[in-house]
């Protein structure tokens, strides 16, 4: 099932450096539930998807990504879990997250109280 979580990450967004054109989340959701209609989808807005950024940006290695929201999506087995997140409502960054990185970021997000 990871692979089939990787192969949509990689079916939804080429891999290249700039997005020439901004891609919304309701165009990315439209994707993901075209191509994987069995997986589950939970978005993050405002205080969540900062706190879930902080929890992220801690990961090693340290890093300094911004997003006002997020999207999470998981198979039915949670083997992986993709992260897409969204800067004014253009995708800004996109990653996979194993399980024990998954519930680390949100313990963090539900301990800030967002």
């Amino acid at each position: 099932m990871f692979r089939i979580l990787l192969a949509i990450l990689l079916l939804v967004l080429p891999i290249t450096g700039v997005q020439a054109e901004c891609r919304t989340d309701a165009e990315i959701i439209r994707t993901l539930k075209e191509n994987a209609p069995s997986a589950s989808m939970n978005r993050l807005k405002g205080s969540e998807a900062t706190a879930f950024m902080e929890a992220f940006n801690a990961l090693p290695p340290a890093s300094s990504h911004v997003a006002d929201a997020i999207i999470l999506v998981s198979n039915e087995t949670q083997q992986a879990h993709l992260m897409f997140a969204f800067w004014n409502g253009c995708l800004v960054g996109r990653a996979v997250l194993y399980p024990s990185q998954y519930k680390l970021i949100m313990d963090h997000v539900a301990g800030t109280g967002a």
